[in-house]
């Protein structure tokens, strides 16, 4: 994880480590959280503006299509979708996750 993200993202994957009890969780859900980092148009925008959370919104919806198209199934949908979520909640940035996940 830390190949991908700069320091100054490091506390935020600690804080999102801490909030995970299962250590099977944790070990999917990192997995799930880097396969989004390394998703094109993060990597493209250096993680974008995390601030906006339409345009995060927006990168989680293009994500989430990409997984399909990939022909992910329905369980593996569900952790990528929240593994992400939670890591902006983490972040305290309030997403639309309705409108995500569907």
């Amino acid at each position: 994880m830390k190949q991908i993200l700069d320091k100054k993202y490091e506390k935020q994957i600690k804080l999102f480590e801490q909030s995970i009890r299962s250590e099977y969780t944790k070990k999917v859900y990192l997995t799930c959280l880097k396969k989004y980092f390394e998703f094109p148009p993060s990597i493209k925008n250096k993680i974008f503006d995390e601030t906006d959370s339409r345009k995060v919104e927006d990168n989680i919806i293009d994500f989430v299509i990409d997984q399909k198209k990939q022909g992910k199934g329905f369980g593996a949908k569900h952790n990528y979708d929240s593994a992400v979520c939670k890591y902006y909640r983490v972040k305290r940035i309030i997403l639309d996750t309705k409108g995500i996940s569907e």
